[in-house]
């Protein structure tokens, strides 16, 4: 290693992604993971579910519906992953 650093010298970057996204999920597990293997030691990497979904507030219950663009299962593969503690390597056995 050329350099040494610490926590504070890592640059953060975070993908936003849709759990049943086949492009998310074909970014993630090329592009994403060659790249993060060589920098690695200088990236703080975090992955937010959230996806291309729209909310609409339903007066008679008093909640919130969302619909997301791939189907009812992708709102819920998308609540499942932001529910679970993932470390920065585990995300990528997801897909």
């Amino acid at each position: 290693m050329v350099w040494k650093t610490t926590d504070n010298d890592r640059v953060n970057f975070t993908i936003y992604y849709e759990s049943l996204c086949a492009d998310c999920r074909q970014f993630t597990s090329t592009q994403v993971w060659f790249a993060y293997q060589a920098v690695l030691d200088i990236v703080n990497l975090t992955f937010i579910p959230y996806g291309n979904a729209h909310e609409v507030y339903r007066p008679e219950t008093q909640l919130y519906q969302f619909y997301c663009q791939h189907g009812s299962d992708e709102c819920y593969g998308n609540l499942i992953h932001v529910s679970l503690t993932i470390d920065q390597v585990s995300i990528f056995i997801l897909f």
